[in-house]
């Protein structure tokens, strides 16, 4: 029997052009490379566009809009987090039962509506601590409301 898995994305990992989403796209091709049927997951914002390069190596790819909205600021979930909600990636999650690997804190929203099992999260770096210093470091109030 073939194995699969959801893999949700926090960012476009095409092209791998910074940290975290080197590691997401060669961590794809090497479970490519070992026969896992990827159903991948991507958080983007709308400038981002679709990478024909991750379909050699994803059975199924979502891709799903960001929200920029100014209010996300002021939700009790961090913004990075508030900004990847989405009620379909939650509802396609749902539509396949399979493992799930969520990729960063940034992308565990679907946690906080539903009781997943085979869930695993693969933190980058400690993102908590990294993302408080900042807001320490910051001088402008909004900014570091941001990183908070």
């Amino acid at each position: 029997m073939k194995k699969s898995l959801h893999l949700v994305s926090f960012d476009n990992p095409y092209p791998p052009n910074y940290g975290g989403v080197i590691d997401v796209f060669y961590k794809i091709k090497e479970l490519y490379k070992l026969g896992v049927d990827i159903i991948l997951h991507i958080n983007v914002f709308d400038t981002q566009t679709q990478q024909p390069e991750l379909e050699k190596y994803c059975k199924k790819i979502y891709y799903y809009k960001r929200k920029s909205n100014f209010l996300s600021l002021f939700s009790t979930l961090p913004f990075r987090v508030k900004s990847r909600s989405n009620n379909q990636l939650i509802t396609n999650l749902k539509s396949v039962t399979i493992p799930i690997i969520f990729e960063g804190l940034h992308s565990v929203y679907p946690l906080i509506k539903f009781n997943f099992k085979d869930t695993y999260i693969r933190t980058h770096n400690i993102e908590h601590e990294y993302f408080f210093e900042l807001s320490k470091s910051e001088k402008n109030f909004l900014k570091k409301f941001f990183f908070m």
